[in-house]
């Protein structure tokens, strides 16, 4: 007879999980640990989730969600403004880009950490590449839109948008490695969207 699974207790398991990874990271995290942090015994966990890995997944898949469906969310929007392309990257644009990832970076902090810093060993840890290749993958096609709209046949390079892109995890890494404060990091809002934006705009206009 299997057991009826309590949602009380499967919010336990993930607040104990949670706090094991960020500590001991994926690979030397225990499954024994998080059970008896979470008041149940080693083998009922098993009840809720399948594996160490199943539990890592339920933690951080709110945000990796979320972040590509934002991602293409927002290349779509980009796409459907090529006819202002001057509004599309200006500085201000680029601003509340930057202020939108402040607002997504501290909102995810603990499942942010977890992908870069401790999801090694786990199915979760290439996110940062994948994630990055995808995002690639969408910024050409959107440079490549553009140079057809100004009647040009440049193709624009796969490794100078990745390096770009490439950007925005130094900067989350950065944040967690020093543990910027939220009110610190938007004092350094216009000098990173100034970074962004002249990485963008050197790029297309070089």
């Amino acid at each position: 007879m299997s057991q009826t699974r309590k949602p009380a207790v499967s919010r336990r398991i993930l607040f104990s999980a949670r706090e094991e990874f960020l500590q001991k990271g994926f690979q030397k995290a225990s499954m024994r640990r998080i059970a008896e942090n979470a008041g149940i015994t080693p083998g009922n966990i098993y009840t809720y989730f399948k594996n160490k890995n199943s539990l890592f997944e339920t933690i951080v898949e709110p945000f990796i969600t979320e972040i590509f469906e934002d991602m293409e969310k927002s290349m779509a929007g980009f796409e459907a403004s090529l006819d202002n392309m001057e509004q599309t990257f200006s500085k201000e644009t680029t601003l509340r880009v930057i202020d939108r990832q402040l607002e997504r970076i501290y909102s995810s902090y603990d499942a942010i950490k977890l992908l870069l810093f401790h999801s090694k060993g786990s199915s979760m840890e290439n996110f940062k590449n994948d994630f990055i290749e995808k995002y690639t993958s969408l910024c050409l096609s959107l440079l490549n839109a553009i140079a057809d709209k100004q009647g040009s046949k440049r193709r624009f390079s796969a490794l100078s948008v990745h390096m770009i892109l490439s950007l925005f995890f130094t900067r989350v890494e950065e944040i967690i490695i020093y543990k910027i404060k939220k009110e610190e990091a938007y004092q350094y809002r216009k000098e990173w969207a100034g970074i962004i934006h002249g990485a963008w705009n050197g790029l297309i206009n070089y």
